[in-house]
Parts: C-alpha cells; sequence; structure tokens
C-alpha cells in the first residue's frame, strides 16, 4: 500500500494548567477513520520498520543512549481515548493471507491518574463480530510499574473469554496472575477468524490460572470440556533455553477424538509404498516436549482404546514415546519408540512394540467385512533403521517380525473381497470350497521375519493350519526395491475332499 496509516480527522482537548508544570494532560484524544495497513515481504520484514531508523539502530553507541529523566521529557497523561470507524488490515508476504480489522468504536477513560480505567471495544475481526468491556489499573499504578489488576469480558464470533486477575509488574509484563475462562459453542464459529476449515464440534468449555514463572508461562489447575468429555492438569511453557519446552500433565476419565479426525484421502495408487521425500528432522528442534497423558478410555472413529498411559519427550531433535501402554480389541499394546533426528540429516529409529492376545477379528477393516472372528494374536515388533525419508530407513532396517495366532473362523466372506489384496486373496485360498460352506476354521497360525540390510527373510517362517488345509511358506521381501519373492506349500487334510484343481 502507498500509505501505511492515514487518518480523516484528529482531535484532542489538552488542559492548560498543567502545562505550567510542563506536563501534559489530554483531556480527550479523537481519531476518527484511520486506515492502518500492516504488511510483510517475503522476507518477513514488516512495513513498520523504517530503513532510517534501522540504520540509526545500527550506528547507535551504547555512550550516545540518553535517559528518560536526562532528557526531562515531559509526563504525558490522556484521560478518554475515542478511536471511531477504524480499518487495520495485516498481509502476510509469505503466505499472501489477509487479516481485516474494522473497529466501530474503542473508548478508554479514566476520571484521574489514581483512577480505574474502563474500556469499551465494538469491532470485527474477518467480518466476526468482537465486543469487550474490561476495567483496568489506573494510569499512577501502570506508569509506576505497581500491581494492575485486569478484568475483561470480550465476545468474538459467539466465543466469550473471561479473564480477571492482575499483574504485579505491569509495564514489564511480570507477575502475571489471570483466571481466564473461554466458552465456544462450535470452533466452527471461528472459521472466519481463523482463516481456516475448523471442526464442526462444540461445545468446548475451559478454565485454568495463567501465570508466569521464573523460566516462562504455566497453566494450573487446567480444566477443559469438550462436548461431554473432559480434560484436566497442568501446563508449562519454559522459555529459558535455547528452545521452548512444554511441559504438560494432562488426564481424563474419557475422551472422543472422533470429531478431531479427517476423512482419509481416497487412495492414489503409487508405484513405491514407502516415500522417498525427506523427513521434516527441522522440525523436530523447534521445540522441546515433555508430555504425560492418561485416559481410561480414548474414542476414535475406529475403535475404543482403553487404559492409555502415554509419556512423549522431544528433546533438541531426539523423540521418544516411551512407555506406551493401552487395551484394545481384547488385548495389550506396549510401545516402545525412539525417533533420533538431532543430526538433522539422517533420522536413527529404534522401536519396540509388543502386542499380546488382541483379537484380529475385532480389528476395524476385518470387522467390518466379516471375514474372520476370533484369532487371539500376540506380534512382537523389534525394529531399528535410519535414514533421511521413509524409504531410506526401509532400505537399511534391521530386526524380527513375529506373528502368532490362535484359533479363530474364516468367513466365506473373505471370497468376495479375494481380489482387493494379498491377504484376502490368501484367505480365499486357505478355504476353498467356502462358497459352499460356512467357512473355515483357522487353527493357528506363525509369520516370523528376519530382518537385515533391508531383506525381511522367512526361513520357512509363515506356517498356516487350518480345518482344512496346512500351509507352509517361505521367502524374503525386499524392502529397498519393494519386491516379494514368497512361495507357499499347501496341504490338503484327510477327509476334506479337495481336488486337484480346488488345490491349485
Amino acid at each position: 500500500e502507498k500509505n501505511m496509516l492515514s487518518v480523516a480527522r484528529f482531535e484532542a482537548q489538552v488542559s492548560l494548567m498543567p502545562l505550567l508544570k510542563k506536563n501534559i494532560q489530554v483531556n480527550r484524544l479523537i481519531l476518527v477513520e484511520p486506515n492502518i495497513h500492516l504488511e510483510t515481504n517475503k522476507e518477513g520484514q514488516g512495513n513498520w520498520v523504517f530503513e532510517a531508523m534501522q540504520q540509526k539502530q545500527e550506528e547507535a553507541k551504547p555512550a550516545e543512549t540518553t535517559s528518560t529523566a536526562e532528557a526531562g521529557l515531559p509526563a504525558l497523561a490522556i484521560n478518554e481515548v475515542q478511536i471511531e470507524r477504524a480499518n487495520i488490515r495485516y498481509k502476510d508476504g509469505k503466505t499472501g493471507k489477509t487479516t481485516e480489522v474494522v473497529i466501530d468504536e474503542i473508548t478508554v477513560s479514566s476520571s484521574s491518574f489514581s483512577d480505574p480505567m474502563d474500556l469499551v471495544i465494538k469491532a470485527a475481526i474477518n467480518e466476526s463480530p468482537l465486543s469487550a468491556t474490561a476495567t483496568l489499573g489506573s494510569i499512577d499504578n501502570l506508569l509506576a510499574n505497581k500491581n494492575y489488576p485486569i478484568k475483561l469480558n470480550a465476545d468474538l464470533a459467539g466465543v466469550k473469554m473471561n479473564v480477571d486477575g492482575q499483574l504485579a509488574q505491569p509495564m514489564a509484563a511480570k507477575g502475571i496472575d489471570m483466571q481466564v475462562a473461554l466458552d465456544i459453542n462450535k470452533l466452527s464459529d471461528l472459521n472466519k477468524v481463523a482463516g481456516s476449515e475448523l471442526p464442526d464440534t462444540g461445545p468446548i468449555i475451559f478454565n485454568g490460572k495463567i501465570a508466569d514463572t521464573k523460566s516462562g508461562y504455566a497453566i494450573k489447575g487446567m480444566s477443559t470440556q469438550v462436548l461431554e468429555y473432559k480434560l484436566g492438569g497442568d501446563l508449562e511453557i519454559v522459555m529459558s533455553g535455547s528452545r521452548p519446552k512444554l511441559i504438560a500433565n494432562i488426564s481424563s476419565e474419557q475422551l472422543d477424538v472422533s470429531p478431531f479426525q479427517t476423512e482419509p484421502e481416497e487412495a492414489v495408487k503409487k508405484e513405491k509404498v514407502f516415500p522417498s521425500d525427506p523427513l521434516p528432522l527441522d522440525g523436530l528442534k523447534a521445540a522441546d516436549v515433555d508430555l504425560k497423558f492418561t485416559t481410561k478410555s480414548l474414542i476414535t472413529k475406529d475403535l475404543t482404546i482403553n487404559d492409555v498411559k502415554l509419556t512423549l519427550k522431544l528433546n533438541n531433535g531426539k523423540l521418544q514415546v516411551a512407555p506406551l501402554s493401552t487395551k484394545a480389541v481384547g488385548g495389550t499394546l506396549n510401545v516402545d519408540v525412539s525417533l533420533d533426528g538431532s543430526d538433522g540429516k539422517n533420522a536413527v529409529l529404534n522401536n519396540k512394540i509388543d502386542i499380546k492376545q488382541i483379537e484380529l477379528g475385532q480389528l476395524p477393516t476385518v470387522k467390518e467385512k466379516q471375514l474372520l472372528t476370533g484369532g487371539k494374536t500376540d506380534i512382537s515388533i523389534n525394529l531399528n533403521g535410519s535414514g533421511a525419508s521413509v524409504a531410506a530407513i526401509m532400505a537399511g532396517l534391521n530386526g524380527k517380525l513375529l506373528i502368532k495366532a490362535g484359533k479363530g473362523n474364516i468367513s466365506s466372506k473373505a471370497l468376495e473381497f479375494a481380489s482387493a489384496d494379498a491377504l484376502l486373496s490368501t484367505l480365499s485360498m486357505l478355504t476353498p470350497g467356502a462358497k459352499k460352506s460356512d467357512g473355515s476354521i483357522l487353527e493357528c497360525a506363525v509369520i516370523n521375519f528376519d530382518i537385515k540390510d533391508g531383506i525381511a527373510t522367512a526361513d520357512n517362517g509363515i506356517g498356516i493350519s487350518t480345518s482344512k488345509m496346512n500351509v507352509l511358506g517361505a521367502g524374503n521381501i525386499n524392502l529397498k526395491t519393494e519386491q516379494l519373492d514368497l512361495g507357499i506349500t499347501p496341504n490338503a487334510k484327510e477327509g476334506v475332499g479337495l481336488n486337484a484343481g480346488q488345490l491349485a
């Protein structure tokens, strides 16, 4: 924009008597139709940073610095400020995103320097209405950097916010002690303000005390309700280190995250399963995290997970999820995973996953298609690798994969989906003649792969027994090229009555 600031009219009413004491007391200051255009360029530099000011700051020496007292600047006090029909527009040069604030009225008034100030705001942010009233501390306390009370009630697009507390040192923004409450009817009410599509979820109610600490800020006694589900705990943001750090301890009796889960995009067939795009390792160094989360019941779109205990730590690019323990689909899950991206070039992965006695038939996809019932299964995954992408990590992977499944019933409906993927095609092979029967009984199954340098090898490590057949398999999976070289030998059990064609 050509002009960063323009004002249609400017008024100031100044008391004459205080001028005799070299003080300036403005009884009323009015700005009518100010238009403010704030912009950044693609490098992030703002139009409010002037070249002359930058040059002066660079050339300035400590000896040239003059304090306010030495300069003898007059004291300035304003009893009432009115801003009418203002327009503030901010444009981000990197993203092209524009935020617009239209102000019908802002009034700040106080009877004297020692009396509280009253604030009234009527405005709109990206066409979403904003109204606020507040009672603030006195000008004397503000200038003296003394205890400064704040009481605010605001409404933005139907989202209500209440703040009640104080600042011990307002000029330094220290000694924060604020009780904050938020009441959101639906997140989607904030779509225009956020400039994005938020989920149509609500109500969301938040209460907590915000305070500053020696090293940052904290939210104590946090209580959040999403729909009928409640979370509680404490949060702390540490700013004293080389990176900000989030410390959180959160718990919930029951939590439903399904409203926040997006629908999966339609699958696009790709030449490779494992993506070769570089991992965003720099993002792992943006902040540190120390998170503990527990809930008795976590509800997702696909299944309900019980007794969740999660500890997540991120420190200088090193991510560790350990322990993570849950109960789901009749069994237990224990996870110990670490991803070290501290060098910014390659990620080092180590994971150990133990799954005990889950029912394969209760897994969402299997249950939906009624392919299998029962099938208590143990899964052990112990893998490690390194690389700059998922494909690179898989290409050099080492470790073991062991799956042991118990008795279950293979449905004849598996044949209806036999063209879908390799697993279902194998199920259909294991149930020859199932179209004329109710399927077959899975007696047991074992899949055992040793993985070295990206080659997963099953040396007679695939064994499946059903009521009609025994199957022995061997071969390898090349995780570098994603090629399969597996062979299986089926043997019909006596009395099944299979012919050669069915066996083939």
